[in-house]
């Protein structure tokens, strides 16, 4: 039984993953488009929450919470439940319009702005955190790579800001480009 569930979890982890780039939604007026997470990555704090929840039931079941061990339930239950709030929140609330002025950021953490293309001071890729960080004067804004939309972008980009300034990260906007 517990195989099967194993087995059902990493095989709907994987195919989400899998499929984790998302058709990039367009303004058929105006030719904007959006950079926003895919339904795949919208759906996996729903799953991972019910798994963690099925497994809460099982070990509660087998091991009835007492006042010893009640906290090393509330130890591990609450960073992960914050970790899924904090993934919700991320995947459900950011949405980043492109037009031909620039980029119009909207996050959960953050105050809506918008970063016109000569404003854009430097473009570099972040490798361990895989985003590409957009710098301005007026600070950073970090797209990461699951993003869907990020081929276009990068188009945009090299299109709208001059080459000294996306230098750093040219093979990345490379690879984004031929997607």
């Amino acid at each position: 039984m517990v195989l099967v569930a194993h087995v059902a979890v990493v095989g709907t982890l994987g195919y989400l993953v899998g499929t984790s780039r998302g058709r990039v939604a367009r303004d058929p007026v105006t030719g904007d488009f959006y950079l926003q997470y895919s339904l795949a990555y919208k759906i996996l704090p729903l799953i991972l929450t019910v798994c963690i929840a099925i497994i809460a039931l099982c070990v509660t079941y087998g091991v009835p919470i007492t006042p010893s061990n009640a906290t090393i339930y509330l130890a591990v239950a609450l960073p992960i439940s914050a970790a899924l709030i904090y993934l919700t929140l991320e995947t459900t609330g950011t949405v980043h319009r492109v037009t031909h002025e620039g980029i119009r950021a909207h996050s959960p953490w953050r105050e809506d702005r918008l970063i016109r293309w000569e404003e854009i001071i430097e473009i570099r890729f972040a490798g361990l955190a895989q985003t590409l960080d957009i710098v301005t004067a007026r600070g950073r804004l970090r797209l990461h790579l699951y993003l869907s939309g990020l081929g276009d972008l990068a188009e945009r980009l090299v299109e709208r800001v001059p080459e000294s300034r996306w230098k750093k990260a040219a093979k990345v906007l490379n690879m984004l480009r031929r997607r």
